[in-house]
């Protein structure tokens, strides 16, 4: 028998490993455990209000014994100690062209999704957050989990003999593991640097198709593009929650040391604009505080990427947003 602490206790266990930024030797199984235990008490949430106030047996069962719920309820354990992870899709051997298309797009992405997999276990380990905040970090671990083993697996990377923080990511790590407030983690990571992710995962989307929209590659490249885009919704979603507009110098702070973290390149090309892309909607957000002018932006830029290959925004706006910021602490000097 588990009480509700020896519930929270459970997942901070399963993720403190990832919280050192090092590499987990089972890390598939306890992001699969996270996410049994996070899908679980998300749907007990809905059904009772106290549910954190209360003394419980680890997995109770659903007030509601809808068939949906029924099924959950009996498979949690079957779930919680599977090994499998994956999408629900056929692994096909790669033909010689399809791996090197995928390998030209995807190689050095692995290491991304290792860093926001330790970027969550540092903030439901360390960050005072309400635990449904800490439920959807879970949430999102796993997902960056599914997308680390799709890529492993696709090109036979093997996570043990690379660096869990590569040299690329020194900087965000350390940008990540010295925030001290719920706040300044969701918009540090979850709104700027998966600000940048989902443009990303969107240009793979587009450089995919090219080769058939049947093919395993393509198939995993948009599940991953689709879960990214609802990764940076998620971290404007909750921030907006959190928010309660006394903390813009705060996040200001957070975004002037996120642009430090990485030099950028020139606006014509590609990569210069998925840089400064985050900025743009973050000043948006800092302006309007409206979630849902940030959500229409980031969706139909996604969309936008995905069909032409080129960011919404223009290259003025780009521009302009990252200038807003740089005289505001000037101004603050």
């Amino acid at each position: 028998m588990e009480t509700e602490l020896d519930f929270v206790n459970t997942i901070r266990t399963l993720a403190k490993p990832f919280a050192r930024g090092e590499y987990v030797n089972d890390w598939q199984q306890r992001a699969i455990q996270l996410s049994t235990i996070s899908d679980f008490y998300t749907i007990r949430l809905r059904e009772n209000a106290f549910l954190t106030e209360e003394k419980l047996q680890f997995a109770p069962c659903f007030a509601s014994l809808s068939p949906l719920r029924k099924a959950i309820q009996e498979n949690f354990y079957n779930s919680y100690y599977s090994n499998k992870i994956g999408y629900a899709i056929s692994y096909n051997f790669l033909s010689d062209w399809q791996y090197d298309i995928f390998h030209k797009i995807y190689s050095d992405v692995d290491s991304s999704e290792r860093i926001v997999m330790s970027a969550c276990a540092y903030a439901i380990c360390n960050l005072s957050c309400p635990i449904e905040v800490v439920l959807v970090l879970c949430n999102l671990l796993y997902e960056e989990a599914l997308h680390l083993e799709s890529i492993s697996t696709l090109l036979g990377i093997d996570q043990s003999c690379k660096p869990w923080i590569g040299d690329d990511k020194v900087n965000h790590w350390q940008l990540i593991s010295k925030t001290n407030t719920i706040i300044s983690y969701l918009f540090a990571e979850h709104c700027l640097y998966e600000g940048r992710g989902f443009i990303a995962a969107a240009k793979g989307v587009y450089e995919l198709q090219k080769y058939g929209t049947e093919s395993t590659i393509y198939k995993i490249a948009k599940f991953i593009f689709e879960q990214e885009t609802n990764h940076v919704l998620t971290g404007y979603f909750w921030l907006k929650q959190l928010d309660n507009g006394k903390f813009e110098d705060e996040l200001r702070i957070v975004l002037n040391n996120f642009i430090k973290t990485e030099p950028m390149k020139e606006i014509e090309s590609f990569k210069g604009k998925r840089q400064r892309f985050p900025i743009f909607i973050a000043e948006n957000y800092l302006k309007n505080r409206d979630y849902w002018q940030i959500r229409k932006i980031v969706l139909e830029t996604a969309k936008h990427i995905i069909v032409t290959g080129e960011i919404l925004v223009s290259d003025e706006q780009l521009i302009t947003a990252t200038k807003n910021l740089s005289e505001f602490f000037m101004f603050c000097d």
